[in-house]
């Protein structure tokens, strides 16, 4: 594929309904506020420092967070009301964003704990008689 071919590059709104077919919708924005959301979004990822890649995962972690937040708010509403089988199947839909959200927080900072990446641990622990930095 030459230059010339090349597509586009993806707005982050494009991506984000690509990736996981999230839209304004799903957080009860319409078009024109879920791009300024987003624009906020990619702002403060772009804060955050990091790599491109990094500000992108960041972007997608409070994207997804978001939508999961307004997931659970619906199944407790239909919850309240009773309905339990529309309730299971909003949940059933969080444990999959919840899925995508646990990628995107690796890719947004392999080192975090939380990522599975890359630690560190102490080279030289104080260990003493009675546990670790211990004095008695």
């Amino acid at each position: 594929m030459t230059a010339s071919e090349n597509p586009p590059a993806l707005t982050t709104v494009d991506r984000l309904e690509g990736l996981y077919g999230l839209t304004g919708t799903d957080l009860g924005l319409d078009e024109a506020a879920f791009t300024r959301r987003v624009t906020l979004w990619e702002q403060l990822a772009a804060e955050q420092g990091g790599t491109p890649r990094q500000q992108q995962a960041r972007v997608r972690v409070t994207a997804l967070t978001n939508a999961i937040t307004a997931l659970m708010r619906r199944a407790d509403k239909f919850r309240a009301e009773g309905d339990i089988t529309t309730e299971r199947d909003i949940l059933g839909r969080v444990e999959v964003f919840q899925g995508w959200l646990k990628a995107a927080e690796a890719e947004a900072d392999p080192a975090s704990p939380s990522s599975g990446g890359p630690r560190s641990a102490n080279p030289a622990p104080d260990i003493t008689g009675y546990g670790i930095g211990g004095d008695r």
